[in-house]
């Protein structure tokens, strides 16, 4: 009854807790979204005042998860938002590749069934810009395309302009940290590699140094003399001294800088900024240090 609830929940007579329960059920398929959900969520702020709701649902055979009720409260709207998304994605797709005399049908046939890359978590990570040879490459070949066929694909050709809106995104927040001392950890597009060929990351240090701040790196797959070719070419135009920023030592970049700036999801750089002081900030850009 009412009052066992109440119990549950550990509230007193008269005492009321809101509990969000956000639904994810299609027109016309409503039952089997409801019956064979990847889970139920709850929006508490413990699994204490969610577990009248969590009786309710105890006869579905489906994991039931209690999240911060802001969290509960956006998700459906990011849900539909992304499907809304991968609609207008397929559409562009087959407005290029009608424009092409390519069968849309065969290729997101065939995107479809990468269920490592293309529909998986991969990729959907909040984090910073995405940068590299390759992405890059292919994104700008696709509004050549739309330009060159007269297309409109305003959600592919977008992706290069809400990319720099992050990267700039990030220099506003070093920009206004104030600090004259910044030092960043990572260095190339990603970790693991020394490519530094369109790295967001490299963009970042040429700003500051633009603004006559004081820039240390570390990066440990980063050796100046073992860049080649175009990864060469490409940091010698825009950081022509790279070999005088990096160290390899973290306790130097703790006595020498008084602003941090996490690139790379490295369980060691978490574990450096975790120690430092808390007069010395750390700009993590990648959501290392919250996950």
């Amino acid at each position: 009854g009412d009052d066992a609830a109440r119990r549950c929940a550990g509230l007193l007579p008269g005492q009321v807790r809101l509990c969000l329960n956000p639904e994810f059920l299609r027109e016309g398929s409503a039952v089997d979204d409801f019956m064979t959900a990847p889970y139920v969520l709850a929006g508490a702020r413990s699994a204490r005042e969610a577990e009248p709701l969590r009786q309710v649902y105890a006869f579905l055979d489906t994991p039931f998860l209690v999240v911060e009720p802001p969290v509960a409260a956006i998700l459906k709207t990011v849900s539909n938002s992304w499907h809304a998304t991968k609609v207008c994605f397929a559409n562009e797709v087959a407005r290029l590749c009608g424009a092409l005399d390519i069968d849309p049908v065969a290729v997101m046939d065939l995107f479809t069934r990468d269920a490592r890359l293309n529909l998986s978590a991969s990729y959907l990570r909040p984090g910073f810009a995405y940068g590299g040879s390759c992405l890059p490459k292919d994104v700008d070949a696709v509004g050549h395309l739309a330009r060159a066929y007269h297309l409109e694909l305003p959600l592919l050709e977008g992706v290069p302009r809400s990319n720099r809106i992050q990267v700039r995104a990030a220099a506003e927040r070093i920009a206004a940290a104030g600090r004259e001392r910044v030092a960043f950890l990572g260095l190339s597009f990603k970790p693991g590699t020394d490519d530094l060929r369109g790295s967001p990351l490299v963009e970042l240090v040429e700003f500051c140094l633009g603004k006559g701040m004081q820039v240390l790196v570390h990066d440990p797959s980063v050796r100046p003399e073992r860049l080649v070719g175009s990864n060469r070419r490409f940091v010698s135009e825009r950081i022509g001294h790279l070999a005088d920023l990096l160290t390899d030592r973290l306790d130097e970049l703790e006595q020498q800088a008084d602003l941090f700036v996490l690139g790379h999801r490295d369980p060691a750089f978490a574990t450096f900024c975790r120690s430092l002081p808390p007069d010395k900030p750390v700009i993590d850009l990648v959501h290392l240090l919250t996950s």
